[in-house]
């Protein structure tokens, strides 16, 4: 899992997909996790997809 930092927090996500492909990145509101996200990313192969982990 990687992270980046915005203003001292950690913000971590998933990459999937081909590094050098356009980054769709997927949020979730409250409750809910990347799990959700799984099937759509999947569909992208195409895509540089970034999921945010519930934590």
């Amino acid at each position: 899992m990687s992270y980046i930092e915005v203003n001292g927090t950690e913000i971590h996500y998933i990459e999937q997909g081909p590094e050098e492909a356009p980054t769709l990145v997927f949020s979730h509101s409250m409750f809910f996790d990347v799990k959700m996200f799984e099937a759509q990313a999947r569909a992208l192969p195409w895509a540089n997809c970034s999921l945010p982990p519930l934590l």
